[in-house]
């Protein structure tokens, strides 16, 4: 019944909400869809993603009931936010192109701008935030820039609940910029807190893209949009 909205949308439109997600999470929703739907999403994904989800499908056991619920309501969160977008075509379309745009900017200058925004419509300021910086942005930053991020966070449960369904890179990313005997704590804290809500990792990695921000602003790192090679 929570995934029934999937149903009536095309295979394309659901893959766009899903390939960010761990692919556990992939793997549940397909499970909750018809399998002719479910056949043409697989079809869609990257095929290292689609091999690794019908792997988890393969194994997959019965899930709870809140996890399946919670999943289904962050998907459902997302589409609500797409019939919006669409429904305010106007502003949705210039509020993209104008984060297109800054995507082109020195960082002096998208700052200028967010700047301003947070002085005339601090709402607008916000939602250009969330959508230029987000927690893949973590990928962007050098070693010497995730340290300085880790240790400005100094807080490993955070740290081990915002990892929770996050992909090998991001999670590869956090654990060789610290200590061996860091890396292995969080990670069992990770296992031992057993199934997280996406809604408490969501905030987890939300307050580490706050810490992000807040050391971009005030340049001690750079957020970028894309990853660049660097030699270190």
């Amino acid at each position: 019944k929570g995934f029934g909205f999937l149903n009536d949308i095309d295979a394309e439109l659901i893959v766009t909400f899903l390939q960010n997600e761990h692919p556990q999470t992939i793997a549940v929703t397909l499970a909750y869809i018809p399998a002719a739907k479910a056949a043409e999403v697989i079809k869609l994904l990257p095929k290292d993603l689609a091999k690794e989800v019908t792997l988890r499908m393969a194994k997959m056991e019965r899930t709870s009931p809140d996890a399946v619920l919670e999943i289904s309501r962050v998907l459902r969160k997302k589409y609500d936010e797409y019939r919006y977008q669409g429904q305010s075509s106007s502003k949705a379309g210039g509020l993209n192109a104008l984060i297109d745009i800054m995507a082109h900017l020195s960082g002096d200058q998208e700052k200028q701008l967010i700047d301003y925004f947070e002085t005339t419509m601090p709402q607008i300021a916000d939602e250009i935030r969330s959508r230029i910086f987000t927690f893949e942005n973590v990928l962007t930053l050098t070693n010497t820039e995730m340290r300085i991020l880790i240790d400005e966070i100094n807080n490993d449960y955070m740290i081990s609940k915002a990892l929770k369904g996050a992909g090998d890179e991001i999670r590869f990313k956090f654990f060789r910029n610290m200590s061996k005997n860091r890396a292995t704590d969080i990670m069992q804290e990770m296992e031992a807190m057993g199934p997280v809500r996406l809604s408490e990792i969501q905030e987890a990695r939300d307050n580490i893209v706050r810490v992000m921000r807040q050391l971009h602003d005030n340049g001690v790192i750079s957020l970028r949009k894309e990853k660049e090679k660097y030699i270190e």
